[in-house]
This record gives structure tokens, C-alpha cells and sequence, in this order.
């Protein structure tokens, strides 16, 4: 893909039907001198789309637990900080 942007000079939105990034929507575009000419490209792979909302729903106490601890996340006025 960036190949085929730095020789078309264009921006490319794709879908990938294989390799690491199968289904995964990925936007490439070149990066362009003074003159206009492609001389390199940046790809951008929206992530978003791989996250099954479901499963993540079912793991949310789990994903807690690591973020927060055992304990729950204290709300801003339970924090130490908020008390002196």
C-alpha cells in the first residue's frame, strides 16, 4: 500500500482482505515535498473497528481489577489527596 501511494501520489482507504491488517480499515496518504512529488507516506490503521463491545463488557471487572486494584477506583473526592 505505501508503494502504490508513493508512485499514484494519492490517498488510498482500504479494507485489507489479508495479511495483519484483514478487516481492519487502514487510510494511507503521502507526504508531499514543495513541489507537490510523494516523497514518503503515513498509514493510519483504525483500531477501533477490532474490539468486540460484547467481550469487553464481560471482562469490565477484570480490566478494573488491573487498572484500579483489587479495591474499586476511588471517585475524585474519596482520594487522599482530596481530604488534607
Amino acid at each position: 500500500m505505501l508503494e502504490q501511494v508513493l508512485e499514484e501520489n494519492k490517498v488510498l482507504k482500504v479494507t485489507p482482505k489479508s495479511g495483519a491488517y484483514k478487516g481492519v480499515p487502514v487510510v494511507v496518504s503521502p507526504i508531499r515535498d514543495s513541489d507537490g512529488h510523494a516523497i514518503a507516506a503515513i498509514g493510519v490503521v483504525d483500531i477501533t473497528g477490532i474490539f468486540d463491545l460484547a467481550t469487553l463488557m464481560e471482562h469490565q471487572a477484570f480490566i478494573l481489577e488491573q487498572v484500579c486494584g483489587k479495591d474499586p477506583c476511588p471517585l475524585p473526592s474519596e482520594q487522599i489527596n482530596a481530604k488534607r
